[in-house]
């Protein structure tokens, strides 16, 4: 998780690592051993904790492959820049030199991707973000409405 989905994401090495965890995810019954039922919590954690690591990875691949920029949490880095899209490196300053990261023309804050996992396959949407309200209701103000039965129940 370190060193894929950190504050740096580098795309170089993750189909590789994805493939590794899927891989521990199928053989895991061979990799671990359950000698009695008090192991058996620690082997659902071990799973769980792959699992998730194989969710957090395809979708920072798919942001790779959708060519998605450097955001505020964290910063992107990919071996060929697609000048189609306008990206290009940003190198910071001084001793942070080494860590440049991507800016581009691609936009994808309007949307937001989710990622699930059915039969053992992996999906993910990326889902136009809904408009704020326009109205600003105090949450106090909509449970009186509501408990006064002018707000459909």
């Amino acid at each position: 998780m370190e060193k894929y989905a950190s504050i740096l994401r580098p795309e170089e090495g993750l189909e590789g690592e994805l493939n590794n965890i899927r891989l521990q995810i199928q053989n895991l019954d061979e990799i671990i051993s359950i000698r009695d039922t008090s192991e058996l919590v620690t082997y659902f954690q071990v799973k769980d904790s792959l699992i998730t690591q194989y969710l957090f990875f395809s979708a920072i691949l798919d942001y790779h492959k959708r060519r998605g920029q450097s955001r505020g949490s964290f910063l992107v880095n990919r071996n060929e820049l697609n000048e189609a899209v306008g990206e290009r490196l940003i190198f910071l300053p001084k001793k942070l030199a080494a860590f440049s990261y991507i800016r581009s023309e691609i936009n994808l804050s309007n949307q937001v991707q989710t990622i699930s996992l059915k039969n053992n396959q992996i999906d993910i949407e990326w889902v136009k973000v809904r408009d704020i309200p326009e109205t600003f209701s105090w949450f106090e103000n909509v449970w009186k409405d509501f408990n006064e039965g002018k707000i459909v129940k």
